[in-house]
């Protein structure tokens, strides 16, 4: 329904406008699963090595074939 795409909108935007530092990343120290589809065109895989880079206990899993929403 027309509603739910709108709030469906809303949170993805609130989510796309928090930014987080490289400085916030790296006091994430849990170990962290990134996972990312390879054919992701809205936020491609790059993005994911770059947060493996900065994130102390990171690990990337790259899912072939995958999108943006690989779950």
């Amino acid at each position: 329904a027309e509603e739910n795409r709108e709030i469906v909108f809303e949170v993805t935007k609130s989510f796309y406008d928090f930014i987080m530092t490289d400085d916030m990343l790296r006091r994430i120290v849990q170990p962290t699963l990134l996972l990312w589809g390879e054919k992701d065109s809205f936020v491609p895989p790059m993005r994911g090595r770059q947060l493996q880079k900065v994130m102390p206990n990171a690990r990337l899993e790259v899912i072939p074939k995958a999108s943006h929403c690989p779950q």
